[in-house]
């Protein structure tokens, strides 16, 4: 069972994913993030349609992990606890899945870098509208000259926040989500 720094931790991070703020993870979440996304991006009906296609996916089966009811914040915890409990190392190597597909989707052009505004896309199109959060974890991240972070690199700053139980490790994404104007 994880302690309750992690448990903390990933009861934020249900926040991020509940775009609706309707206190559950469901397909509605997926459909108003997917519209989201095409539309802050101004994305063309073909490249709007295939990043929706990624964006469900990702959903489906690494957020909601194919389960067709609604998922509350205590089952979100409560599956991550199971998950974490039975082997640590299978839920690493999970979370990087996720986290690799998930940033590799924000990459929209495809660089393996993202920019500033395509972070804060990101976190807008999960129904976050605190810009000034944003821009403090996307800088937290550690941007290089040039004002871009390598994917792998936040893919590596995620998945230390989802599965990192040390409170004395220093977490600037957990830093900036305990910031978030509601």
């Amino acid at each position: 069972m994880a302690n309750q720094y992690l448990n903390d931790k990933w009861q934020l991070w249900f926040g991020v994913l509940d775009v609706n703020k309707d206190g559950v993870l469901s397909h509605e979440d997926t459909v108003i993030s997917k519209k989201k996304f095409a539309d802050l991006h101004h994305l063309q009906k073909g490249d709007a349609e295939k990043m929706g296609e990624a964006i469900e996916s990702w959903w489906k089966n690494d957020v909601l992990r194919c389960a067709t009811d609604e998922i509350s914040a205590k089952r979100f915890v409560d599956d991550l606890n199971k998950e974490y409990s039975e082997d640590k190392n299978k839920m690493v190597a999970r979370m990087k899945d996720l986290f690799t597909r998930g940033f590799g989707i924000t990459d929209v052009n495809g660089d393996g870098f993202i920019d500033e505004t395509e972070f804060i896309v990101l976190f807008q199109s999960l129904g976050h509208v605190d810009v000034s959060m944003m821009k403090t974890m996307f800088k937290s991240l550690g941007p290089n000259k040039d004002g871009l972070i390598e994917v792998q690199r936040i893919t590596d700053a995620w998945v230390e926040f989802a599965t990192n139980d040390d409170k004395s490790v220093p977490c600037s994404i957990k830093d900036a989500l305990d910031t978030e104007k509601k």
